[in-house]
């Protein structure tokens, strides 16, 4: 417990001033946000890609010590100082008198306590099992051993001895992992990176709820959001699995995609670049850390294309702000690419895309049809075999009720489905279709998964106020009730799943399991 405590602390203290490395960047990049979760969460996002972007410098120079990332550090702070000191002021200020702590509490829970109750349980109880043993099979097999080798060696040595991975994957995950153990000399489990990985988790939630809250006028259905991110099973899975870096490509691969939906739709000033750059920096962090954030550079390059056609942009106009674009995103990134393209003459290799080999190619277990190609996710999602959870019918149930809503908002209020809610169900099928025609592993769809709740509760919402005009002041009081006794409801049904489908990770958290039974119970998962 004492060491765990001691994470908590290292962890919150690597996340403090990645926040203030990231502040400064954007600060130099003169991008501005619109909120205040935007304001903490993409300086934190930025910090993180500043720490592995730098940890690769030193790698490549064999000087990924404790040394030179603590200079790093020490000269953040420094640089900091001013802000360091409105945080402590602003934090002293805030903090109230024991008697009257009370008052904010009941404030911050005065409407719809049960909902926020639940949901800072789900948070805490999840929270606890992250604790665990690295038991992912990929984690065990080479994210991890490469992680080791490079903290060891102080860089990587690319050798293909290690795992015949080693010299073509794409590594600024594991060097963001691998930069915090180093920084705390964290060299046993649990890591500092697995409570980044829960980390993650929340900074999805608080990025999702930003964009999709505005679109959301009932604060019940805003509630409701984050318990539909948290019962898509998979991705709290590869939050508790250690290791695994397609967590990091989520994040920051959503990161760099909302701003570009919300500067297509006019959500943010469409004359003001910031936000392009800031996308345009996540989108190479996520190209660095895993091939699969192409998925997220041609989605991004149609948005922008398409917005641009749009707004009769000329051609130079265009070439500009496309080279602008993915220009610096492959500075970000382009030394992964430039390496493969140098020593195995194929900047994704093995990949080969364009004849449709590879190791990547021909695993979806579907014929590639027309027809698969829009059933696919229901497909997917709506089998269950032996090998399988139930809790995949979670999301089928929830493509389903949200193609059932498009289908009555496309046939009685299509304007509904422009904007947001159409960027966003055209993000969901198109990165759908580039998983259809590559692989079919499950962690690969999450993405696109998280952005089904938002879309889902936005037509809801709109759904449930045309209703309750329609209703009458006689009938409007019963449908809130309606509403609320079924929102009660699924969030308690999707508590209880929660618990049953993480009860092993439970029995660890609560002593009942030792780590080499915990182990030997939950297998590679």
């Amino acid at each position: 417990m004492p060491h765990n405590l001691v994470l908590i602390f290292d962890t919150l203290a690597f996340t403090y001033v990645a926040f203030l490395l990231g502040d400064a960047a954007a600060r130099g990049l003169a991008i501005g946000f619109r909120s205040r979760i935007q304001r903490v969460v993409y300086p934190i996002l930025l910090g993180y890609g500043g720490f592995g972007f730098y940890g690769l410098l030193l790698g490549l120079a064999g000087a990924l010590s404790s040394f030179y990332l603590h200079l790093l550090v020490l000269i953040v702070l420094i640089l900091s100082a001013g802000k360091i000191a409105s945080h402590v002021a602003a934090l002293r200020l805030s903090i109230p008198s024991f008697r009257s702590l009370g008052v904010p509490i009941r404030g911050a829970f005065g409407d719809y306590p049960f909902l926020k109750g639940l949901l800072c349980v789900w948070l805490a109880l999840t929270f606890l099992i992250v604790f665990v043993p690295v038991t992912g099979y990929d984690s065990t097999r080479y994210h991890m051993p490469i992680i080791m080798d490079m903290i060891e060696n102080q860089g990587p040595t690319f050798s293909a001895s290690l795992h015949d991975y080693y010299p073509w994957v794409p590594l600024l995950g594991e060097i963001i992992y691998a930069v915090p153990l180093i920084i705390f000399a964290n060299f046993s489990e649990p890591y500092i990176f697995q409570l980044m990985q829960y980390g993650a988790l929340i900074l999805i939630i608080l990025l999702v709820y930003d964009a999709a809250a505005p679109r959301i006028s009932d604060p019940r259905l805003r509630l409701m959001l984050p318990f539909m991110i948290l019962s898509i099973f998979d991705l709290a899975r590869e939050v508790m699995h250690g290791g695994y870096t397609d967590i990091l490509l989520v994040l920051f691969g959503l990161a760099g995609t909302i701003p570009i939906m919300e500067w297509v739709s006019g959500g943010s000033n469409p004359q003001r670049s910031g936000m392009l750059r800031l996308s345009a920096l996540l989108l190479g962090i996520a190209l660095g850390i895993k091939y699969n954030a192409i998925y997220f550079v041609l989605i991004n390059g149609g948005f922008l294309l398409v917005a641009l056609l749009f707004r009769r942009a000329g051609v130079g106009r265009m070439a500009g702000v496309l080279s602008a674009y993915f220009g610096l995103a492959v500075a970000v990134s382009g030394f992964w690419y430039l390496k493969n393209a140098i020593w195995f003459g194929n900047p994704v290799y093995p990949m080969q895309l364009w004849d449709g080999s590879g190791v990547i190619s021909d695993t979806i277990i579907y014929e590639r049809s027309i027809g698969n190609l829009f059933l696919f996710p229901l497909y997917h999602f709506g089998s269950v075999s032996a090998h399988d959870s139930s809790s995949k019918l979670i999301v089928f149930g929830y493509f389903v009720l949200l193609y059932v809503l498009v289908a009555l908002f496309a046939a009685f209020k299509r304007k509904e489905l422009w904007g947001m809610n159409g960027l966003a169900l055209a993000f969901v099928h198109l990165y759908l279709w580039l998983i259809f025609f590559t692989a079919h592993y499950t962690r690969y769809f999450l993405a696109p998964l998280i952005l089904v709740p938002p879309v889902f509760l936005s037509l809801l919402d709109s759904a449930y106020r045309s209703l309750s005009v329609r209703s009458g002041a006689r009938f409007s009081p019963l449908l809130s009730r309606v509403l609320s006794g079924a929102i009660y409801a699924a969030v308690l049904v999707l508590f209880l799943g929660n618990m049953h489908y993480f009860h092993v990770k439970f029995l660890y958290a609560f002593g009942f399991l030792s780590a080499p039974e915990y182990v030997r119970e939950i297998g590679s998962q």
